[in-house]
């Protein structure tokens, strides 16, 4: 699976497609690379490309990977983090603050009116109910219950019906 790399203000594609006792392969940007395995910890790794050695360091903070390669800090972002840009007719309530999700309270393809309860997220030791903010049918729901989000991810999608002209 293809995540989104955050490199200073750049974003990249990456796939990591193996990892075994020996070699590391992986995709950036339509690139295959491929390494040599050289020491692997549960936060660090070093690999040797191209002749020359890599030490990766590894963080986790709510669904954000932080990388540290060579001194470089790299953001390994969830794909629900991508910031979509999305059509006018498409919105749904985001995270107002880092948090899990509590309850869900719609399924897909149900359809809601503007102040509807959408979700349930516990943050702060406190519960925070999103609503809708238009009337609508649910077209997706971005997370499961127990899910850690971050601040301003978006959490459900509703799409405006068309109307009929």
């Amino acid at each position: 699976m293809s995540t989104t790399i955050q490199l200073n203000e750049n974003e990249s594609s990456f796939e990591l497609l193996s990892v075994n006792s020996k070699e590391v392969e992986f995709r950036m940007n339509g690139v295959i690379y491929k390494g040599i395995l050289i020491f692997e910890e549960a936060h660090k790794l070093i690999i040797e490309l191209n002749g020359k050695r890599h030490t990766l360091l590894k963080a986790q903070k709510g669904r954000t990977t932080f990388l540290n390669i060579d001194g470089r800090s790299v953001n390994i972002l969830p794909q629900s983090s991508k910031r979509k840009t999305m059509e006018s007719h498409e919105v749904g309530p985001q995270a107002p603050m880092p948090g899990k999700i509590f309850r869900i309270l719609v399924e897909v393809g149900q359809e809601v009116s503007a102040g509807d309860s959408l979700i349930v997220m516990e943050a702060m030791k406190m519960e925070h109910t999103l609503k809708a903010n238009i009337t609508g049918i649910v077209t997706k729901i971005f997370f499961k219950i127990g899910e850690q989000v971050d601040h301003g991810e978006l959490l459900v999608e509703i799409k405006e019906p068309k109307l009929n002209e």
